[in-house]
């Protein structure tokens, strides 16, 4: 059935009152006799009836039957869903009227999903994107990307957010829009609409520190932590895995460095855990041991220059075992000795006094250790008292946000491997890049003077007064 007038009948029907057949309708033509039906006047006249792909009966109420917009006039309604359900492309109207926040529920829940991922998305989208849109159903933003855009200029005016965060956030509201497409509850994702731009973001290039800053930042650590330099920049690892390293990490350890043949014996580290922050069901976070970011774990043959001083760390400091949850703080305890530990006595993040060695918590050691070692190193000047309080930065940030946190160390690896020629390739596989695309956007501007080698190669290929260049070299088998 197509589209049927809801008030009226082409045949008398009985009123229940007089028992009689009812009198011929107002909206009666000269060519048509309308009856009056029992729904006369109430409610929208026209009724588009119609069977999904299930065979379930559907139905919608329109005010007006011609016209062209399918959201208004009954007729175009009708066309639109006839021609989706013999294209195969018919969404049920009724599946979009799920709010957006409990659909997004759903998806954080049940979407495999890091634990501090799902952490991070629940904070934001309840801090940011449910107090605005949690309420819609997906349908209807859907088809309203203009609240979308409001969305992203509360992010930006109100919540002063910075492009990158709010980046982030219209990401994994993405994601949501992107699965409800894929559920067939919609058809479009608001957010990859035209209307909808994110402020865009400043592009600040790494800049690596010089051998001498490293050099004077190792020397202001304290002496259990000055190693800690010589891994992070030896083996490009990330303050996580760097606080989770441990002797068993490495072959060969124990052996003496003389009793090695370094070239034969070609020592590999294994970066195969990080150490981070969740938070737990009873709403605490715990610190627990955990894959690297990406569950991507790496081999890399370890410099001699870091087993060395990693073996004079471990002779003055010797490795500790720790024991963690894995995964998360009710998952199952591991214990693995570490070369890095925060020493009994030290506050711990929640301003307690350690009664034992423990692991290394981020805030504290960006805080207590890292953030005063810059300052005698010269690397970051001390704060301005007289600055305006609106200027002063967030306290909450852990020291280092400036970008001379201990993720310099993993930049000087990158630089240094760079410009000692090796390939993009191989340095995102250190690294832990999931594809050397993001190697290549982080560090590319770091590689050495592509403009001079372009002018050596191309001047070696076209140099015909040698009887060989270097196109010959390469294709002398040829036929």
């Amino acid at each position: 059935m197509a589209v049927s007038d809801r008030w009226h009948t082409r045949k008398p029907r009985i009123d229940p009152e007089t028992k009689k057949p009812v009198e011929p309708c107002r909206h009666s033509t000269k060519t048509r006799t309308l009856y009056a039906s029992a729904a006369h006047e109430k409610g929208p006249r026209w009724q588009v009836r119609w069977y999904d792909r299930e065979g379930k009966q559907c139905a919608r109420n329109f005010e007006k039957k011609e016209g062209k917009d399918p959201e208004v006039h009954a007729d175009a309604w009708w066309a639109k869903v006839s021609n989706e359900l013999k294209a195969d492309t018919y969404i049920d109207p009724a599946a979009g009227e799920v709010s957006f926040q409990t659909y997004a529920e759903q998806i954080i829940r049940d979407r495999s999903i890091e634990d501090t991922t799902q952490q991070a998305m629940r904070q934001d989208f309840g801090k940011h994107v449910y107090p605005r849109i949690g309420h819609l159903e997906l349908r209807t933003l859907s088809k309203t990307p203009s609240i979308i855009q409001g969305l992203v200029a509360h992010l930006e005016k109100k919540a002063r957010l910075d492009p990158v965060t709010i980046g982030l956030i219209m990401r994994r509201v993405s994601l949501i829009f992107a699965c409800a497409i894929e559920d067939e509850k919609i058809t479009k994702n608001p957010v990859k609409s035209k209307l909808v731009t994110l402020p865009k973001k400043q592009q600040r290039k790494v800049v690596p520190w010089t051998r001498a800053q490293l050099a004077a930042v190792r020397a202001e650590l304290p002496d259990r932590f000055r190693a800690l330099i010589d891994a992070g920049a030896g083996l490009g690892l990330r303050p996580g895995e760097v606080f989770a390293f441990s002797p068993d990490d490495i072959d060969l350890w124990g052996m003496a460095l003389e009793d090695i043949e370094w070239l034969k014996a070609k020592p590999e580290a294994h970066i195969r855990r990080q150490i981070k922050r969740v938070r737990g069901a009873d709403g605490r976070s715990r610190l627990c041991f955990d894959l690297p970011k990406g569950n991507k774990t790496r081999d890399l043959r370890i410099p001699k220059a870091v087993w060395r001083a990693l073996a004079e760390h471990a002779e003055e400091f010797p490795p500790v075992e720790i024991t963690l949850p894995w995964k998360s703080p009710d998952g199952e305890l591991v214990t693995v000795p570490l070369f890095f530990i925060a020493p009994a006595g030290q506050m711990g993040k929640g301003r307690f006094v350690r009664a034992e060695d423990g692991p290394v918590q981020k805030a504290w050691f960006y805080e207590k250790v890292w953030g005063p070692a810059l300052l005698r190193a010269g690397i970051r000047d001390e704060p301005d008292p007289d600055r305006e309080p609106d200027d002063r930065p967030d306290r909450k940030a852990p020291a280092g946000r400036d970008g001379n946190g201990p993720q310099c160390l993993r930049h000087y690896f990158a630089s240094a491997c760079l410009a000692g020629g090796e390939g993009v390739a191989a340095v995102a596989e250190w690294m832990g890049h999931h594809s050397p695309v993001i190697t290549l956007g982080i560090y590319g501007h770091l590689l050495p003077d592509r403009d001079h080698r372009l002018g050596e190669i191309i001047d070696a290929a076209l140099d015909f007064d040698h009887e060989q260049g270097a196109l010959d070299v390469h294709s002398e088998d040829r036929p």
